[in-house]
């Protein structure tokens, strides 16, 4: 049974820049984190900042936040019993 108080950690991280705009001197950066962990399940997430390293990071963090989010939902199926509301 997972412990419920810290996610699946991960086994593998893959961060990409997927895209690139530039409008003048502005620019904005897409990357796409993935986050394979130790039981097997993937996670991808996006992040955009005016930076490559701020998107890269905004990527990495929704990414794990998006894994625990997920976590937390699959742990509650875990300790939730089919037998919680039958009649005694």
């Amino acid at each position: 049974m997972p412990s419920s108080t810290s996610p699946d950690s991960w086994s593998d991280i893959n961060t990409d820049m997927i895209a690139r705009t530039s409008n003048g001197a502005d620019c904005q950066y897409i990357c796409k984190t993935t986050l394979k962990t130790h039981s097997g399940r993937t996670v991808s997430a996006l992040g955009e900042a005016d930076t490559l390293q701020a998107a890269s990071d905004s990527s990495r963090t929704n990414a794990t936040r998006l894994l625990q989010t997920q976590f937390a939902a699959s742990n509650d199926a875990v300790t939730q019993s089919p037998w919680d509301d039958a009649p005694t």
